[in-house]
């Protein structure tokens, strides 16, 4: 059961660009979506797609502060289905959308 669980957050985690389908887990470990699932959210709190949505998010946040990087490509690098959803799971996670967070690291004083 955890080990599952770690193996899974360990795929994400250094593969998170890559697309995880629930069908792909399925495949990979031998057990069902349903039980993939289950014992995810038991194990870590979350749904496996929550997971991968942060551990996206986290990694968009160095990716986003130069300037002139554009926010489209780095929505499409890390697997996100378009700039606005990348700019949708920004805001909720972050509380701004991608580009008001990148004017706030940029004029921000270190």
């Amino acid at each position: 059961g955890p080990e599952i669980a770690e193996e899974i957050r360990r795929l994400i985690s250094a593969r998170f660009d890559e697309e995880w389908s629930l069908t792909r887990l399925q495949h990979h470990f031998g057990v069902s979506a349903f039980r993939l699932c289950r014992l995810f959210r038991r194990v870590t709190g979350s749904s496996i797609h929550e997971y991968l949505v942060s551990v996206r998010l986290r990694a968009s946040l160095e990716r986003t502060e130069p300037r002139g990087v554009d926010l489209a490509s780095v929505a499409m690098d890390l697997g996100f289905a378009s700039h606005s959803h990348f700019t949708l799971a920004f805001r909720r996670s972050f509380g701004v959308p991608p580009s008001a967070w990148r004017s706030e690291v940029l004029s921000a004083d270190f």
